[in-house]
């Protein structure tokens, strides 16, 4: 084992090593760092080369012959673009709310609220309701026509369809 005189010994010269090189460093920075001698001082760089001169006008009579530059086929005639169909109006918003089936039709009820305008009704085929005209009355569903396109109604819409 080491013993402690030894130890202590061992850090004062550390210390002093220390204290020597922090002097030897201020001298430097107090003093200014030495010029450097003309045998490592750096040349200047050497002037770049001219660049060639440019091609005489006659050399470019190769490119203005071939006219590399000119359409050789003519753009095909673009169609104008498809007319859209028209906006189709969405059906009204209404929602179902019960229904009434006979096994006559024209006794069949369903119960509608049209949601746009808060009033509930019932209503029989044939009548309209909201600018649709009601088609069929089955069982949790009303068929409607709206401007020749049908459309359902359920009461139960994300349960599944009853036969």
């Amino acid at each position: 084992m080491v013993s402690k005189r030894f130890l202590s010994l061992i850090n004062l010269l550390l210390a002093a090593a220390l204290v020597a090189g922090a002097a030897l460093l201020a001298r430097d920075y107090y003093l200014g760092l030495t010029a450097p001698d003309e045998e490592t001082a750096v040349a200047p760089p050497a002037p770049a080369p001219e660049p060639p001169p440019p091609p005489a006008k006659e050399e470019y009579a190769v490119i203005v012959s071939r006219n590399l530059w000119a359409e050789k086929f003519e753009a095909p005639e673009e169609a104008p673009p498809p007319t859209p169909p028209p906006q189709r109006e969405p059906p009204p918003r209404l929602r179902l709310l019960g229904t009434s089936v006979s096994s006559d039709a024209a006794r069949s009820r369903a119960f509608i609220e049209d949601v746009a305008r808060r009033t509930q009704e019932m209503y029989r085929v044939g009548d309209s309701v909201s600018g649709a005209r009601v088609l069929e009355i089955h069982q949790n569903r009303v068929v409607l026509d709206n401007r020749g396109e049908s459309f359902e109604i359920r009461s139960f819409p994300d349960s599944l369809p009853v036969r």
